[in-house]
């Protein structure tokens, strides 16, 4: 009993979406239960779809965060010559 009252407190989204489902077949039949069951399944995909693409964004991010903080004092001694950094940015921006 408490293992699926957890379940539905986890799953909220999918009780709610069970139960327009329902109130759609009652009021509506069949054809509005199923538009309601498709736009409900289609926004779950959506939604999941980007949360991966966010997870994916920050797995990228964090590893190349640890690369530069694994490098970090190879990429400190490198030269510095701001007037040649300057010329080639100044150089690309007219170049676009």
């Amino acid at each position: 009993m408490i293992g699926a009252l957890w379940w539905m407190l986890q799953h909220w989204w999918l009780v709610i979406w069970a139960a327009a489902v329902a109130i759609a077949w009652r009021y509506g039949g069949w054809r509005l239960a199923l538009a309601v069951g498709t736009l409900g399944l289609g926004s779950s995909i959506y939604a999941k779809g980007r949360q991966h693409g966010r997870d994916e964004v920050e797995r990228r991010d964090q590893k190349r965060r640890d690369y530069l903080k694994e490098h970090y004092d190879e990429i400190d001694s490198r030269p510095r010559d701001p007037d040649n950094a300057f010329e080639r940015l100044h150089k690309r921006a007219r170049d676009e």
